[in-house]
């Protein structure tokens, strides 16, 4: 879900070993969505990024929905938020929130990270 509508429904793949699943659409579609749940980042109508929560809040969430407290700031500093922790998400531009979104997983200490275009903004 975002934003109240459903983004996928009735998605059905399979990919084998050795294979290789390629996802094609318009933007908006619910590509990078899908590529989340498959890898396991996120769960069907959870885990995107809170527009009103601070940039704080968010990394603090995305700790608890997956088990695990800690500190926060470190990740938050090394993807160069810092100055931005009590901001609120909404006010981020996109290569903010595509660094929050790192922050995220590098609180939550993932030891695979599957990026959907990592070079844009």
């Amino acid at each position: 879900m975002r934003n109240s509508q459903q983004i996928l429904r009735h998605v059905n793949v399979s990919a084998h070993d050795g294979g290789a699943l390629v996802l094609t659409s318009s933007n908006g579609s619910g590509k990078t969505t899908f590529l989340c749940m498959l890898a396991g980042f996120s769960k069907p109508s959870a885990d995107a990024i809170k527009e009103k929560f601070t940039v704080l809040d968010n990394v603090q969430w995305f700790e608890i929905l997956e088990g695990k407290q800690g500190n926060s700031m470190p990740a938050i500093e090394l993807m160069g938020l810092g100055r931005l922790a009590k901001e609120k998400a909404r006010m981020l531009s996109m290569g903010q929130r595509k660094r929050l979104q790192l922050a995220r997983l590098l609180a939550i200490d993932r030891p695979i990270w599957l990026l959907d275009e990592p070079s844009a903004h």
